[in-house]
């Protein structure tokens, strides 16, 4: 799914760069157990190089069996491999927004990586 070397950048602009951290700030949607809908908006390709931003969205009974209604639009860049696979070089669900819950569920909150800040090794943040 990630490219060596690949990004995850967190709501918060807090950038997991190592794959270690990536993993970490994709496990709180994983640990959701739930299924993720996509709807691609737009795709620029340049050679093996691509520009990605898609709608996203989470929804149903979490482990804790609190409703979660999760959604956003992502900016993602993608590279094709010499296997032909596209693979993650730089992930950001949130784009430049916020991951959205829906106003009639306050109690559900998201993953700690997907809208509440979250530290990883780096620290690096994206403005």
């Amino acid at each position: 799914m990630y490219e060596p070397g690949a990004v995850f950048v967190s709501p918060d602009g807090t950038v997991a760069d190592t794959p270690r951290a990536v993993a970490r700030a994709n496990a709180d949607f994983l640990a959701l157990g739930l299924p993720l809908s996509v709807r691609p908006r737009h795709t620029y390709v340049a050679d093996e190089v691509a520009l990605l931003i898609v709608d996203w969205e989470i929804d149903g009974t979490g482990p804790d069996g609190a409703r979660v209604h999760l959604r956003g639009t992502a900016t993602d860049v993608a590279r094709r491999g010499a296997d032909g696979h596209w693979r993650y070089v730089i992930d950001r669900p949130a784009g430049n927004d916020t991951v959205q819950r829906t106003p009639d569920e306050p109690s559900a909150s998201p993953p700690a990586g997907a809208g509440s800040p979250r530290a990883v090794p780096s620290g690096r943040r994206i403005a």
